[in-house]
């Protein structure tokens, strides 16, 4: 049995819509971490997450004995982290892309 993390999948405030972003949803907040799952199950939640508004993500063992979060980066937050890193701008790996956004664009005024 894999351990998962929930997630509140972001929507629109205007709309109320589920943000995605090529099929995918674009994780919020953790509703709850390292929950015990059968991989049948998550796969039915996943399915599920238009309407649910949650998304579980597997937790994997680093070699030290932290835990940590396997999530594919898409596109546009890969874009974020390079327009960054070229402006010598230092971040955590879990800032939310709006506080990245938002850094940048600090960096770019100066």
């Amino acid at each position: 049995m894999k351990k998962y993390n929930k997630h509140y999948v972001k929507r629109n405030p205007a709309t109320g819509n589920v943000i995605e972003e090529d099929n995918m949803p674009v994780l919020g907040e953790i509703a709850k971490s390292g929950c015990p799952l059968e991989d049948n199950h998550v796969l039915i939640i996943n399915k599920s997450w238009k309407s649910s508004g949650i998304y579980l993500v597997e937790v994997k063992s680093a070699e030290s004995k932290d835990l940590k979060i396997s999530v594919t980066k898409n596109d546009a937050r890969l874009a974020l982290e390079a327009e960054a890193t070229e402006l010598g701008i230092k971040f955590r790996e879990n800032i939310g892309d709006d506080k990245l956004q938002e850094k940048i664009n600090e960096a770019i005024e100066k």
